[in-house]
């Protein structure tokens, strides 16, 4: 049974499907990696950022989070920093060479009758740009960017998924990449997909269905 049949079965009463979109729609961590290298290079021009270094300080973490634990050990123009980051990582992202993994695709020609929602701690901005520039923003109903949101968590826009997506949600599919935010959609009673890369190949996922993005799934 291939993956589509499996997840026509678990979707058979949800009505929306809610997309990460770092490490679940593209590999765009070594984008990130080589943007926050720049800056963080330029802030501390005598200490090499390593992956170490990223996995350390930046995985899991808004940009915010991120330059403001900067601000702490070195005096810096945080909101600075940020835009020079987002710029970067716009630049790479939007290269024709940077791909969406092909299982989305195959999803959506799947799944017509289905809502999409984007839900993710990226810039609101970035998201839009790239989603754009990959010719798929139109599939999404809404574009959640958690940054922009005042004093809200990713995982209270799970808690209230209807309220954020403007939408009446009847059963939604979460398809991520995060082991934490996999689990507590269990919590909330949602159906999970958990998408498989280079970056977290290895990990255990309790969920419904796994996508490995370097299989054939045609």
């Amino acid at each position: 049974m291939d993956y589509l049949q499996i997840l026509r079965e678990i979707a058979k009463d949800c009505s929306l499907f809610v997309f990460d979109f770092d490490g679940t729609l593209i590999n765009s961590e070594p984008y990130h990696f080589l943007s926050h290298k720049k800056v963080m290079e330029s802030i501390f021009p005598d200490t090499k950022f390593t992956k170490e270094d990223f996995d350390r300080e930046v995985l899991g973490r808004t940009d915010k989070e991120i330059y403001g634990n900067v601000n702490k050990r070195k005096k810096i123009d945080v909101d600075k920093a940020i835009s020079e980051k987002l710029s970067l990582s716009l630049k790479y992202l939007t290269s024709d060479k940077v791909k969406l993994f092909d299982y989305f695709y195959q999803v959506v020609k799947a799944f017509p009758d289905k809502e999409y929602i984007i839900l993710s701690n990226q810039e609101e901005n970035t998201l839009k740009e790239v989603l754009k520039k990959k010719g798929v923003l139109d599939i999404f109903k809404k574009v959640i960017s958690v940054p922009s949101l005042i004093d809200v968590t990713k995982f209270e826009v799970l808690a209230n998924l209807q309220e954020f997506a403007g939408i009446k949600v009847e059963g939604a599919v979460i398809f991520e990449d995060s082991n934490s935010t996999l689990d507590y959609a269990k919590e909330l009673g949602y159906k999970r997909v958990a998408i498989l890369s280079e970056t977290n190949r290895g990990k255990n996922f309790d969920v419904d269905l796994i996508i490995d993005t370097d299989k054939d799934n045609k």
